[in-house]
C-alpha cells in the first residue's frame, strides 16, 4: 500500500519518541482554498497546540517538534522564525520541519534547528528561494 508523506512522517516522528498532533486550521475556519492567502492565525494555532501538548503528562515537553506541509510549511517557518511570534511565547518548539514551503515569506533566522525539505524541480515552492533565504540569513550572521 502506498503511503504519502502525511502518513509516513507522523509515524516516523512517533518512532523517534515524539508525540504527533496534527492541527487543522482550515476546516475549522471554513477555508477551502488555501492558495488565496496566508492565514496568520495558523502560527498561533501551532503555539496553542504546543501549549496543549506541554500540559499533558504523557508528553515530554522537550521533544515537541513543529512540522508542516506546503502552507503548513510556511506556517512552520513563520512560527520558528527568530524574533517573530516565538519571542512572545513561554513555551518553545525544539525543532521544526518545513515540507515544501514557499521560502520567500520567512527571513531564514530560525530560533530552533529547522529542516526544510523541497524538491529541486518544484515550480510552486522553488528550492532556489529556500537556498536564497538561507544564504541571506548566513550573510547576516557573518556580519
Amino acid at each position: 500500500m502506498f503511503q504519502n508523506d502525511r502518513e509516513v512522517w507522523p509515524e516516523r516522528l512517533s518512532s523517534w519518541g515524539y508525540v504527533v498532533l496534527v492541527v487543522d486550521s482550515f476546516s475549522t475556519r471554513g477555508v477551502h482554498d488555501t492558495c488565496d492567502g496566508l492565514l496568520v492565525d495558523r502560527v498561533y494555532d501551532a503555539y496553542g497546540a504546543l501549549d496543549f501538548l506541554s500540559k499533558s503528562r504523557s508528553v515530554d515537553p522537550t521533544r515537541i517538534a513543529l512540522m508542516g506541509f506546503s502552507a503548513g510549511g510556511i506556517t512552520t517557518l513563520e512560527a520558528a522564525q527568530l524574533g517573530g511570534a516565538e519571542r512572545l511565547m513561554d513555551r518553545k518548539f525544539k525543532v521544526a520541519i518545513a515540507y515544501y514551503p514557499i521560502c520567500s515569506t520567512a527571513n531564514g533566522d530560525m530560533a530552533v534547528p529547522t529542516l526544510i525539505i523541497v524538491g529541486e524541480l518544484d515550480d510552486w515552492s522553488p528550492a532556489k528561494k529556500c537556498r536564497d533565504m538561507m544564504a541571506r540569513a548566513a550573510a547576516r550572521e557573518a556580519r
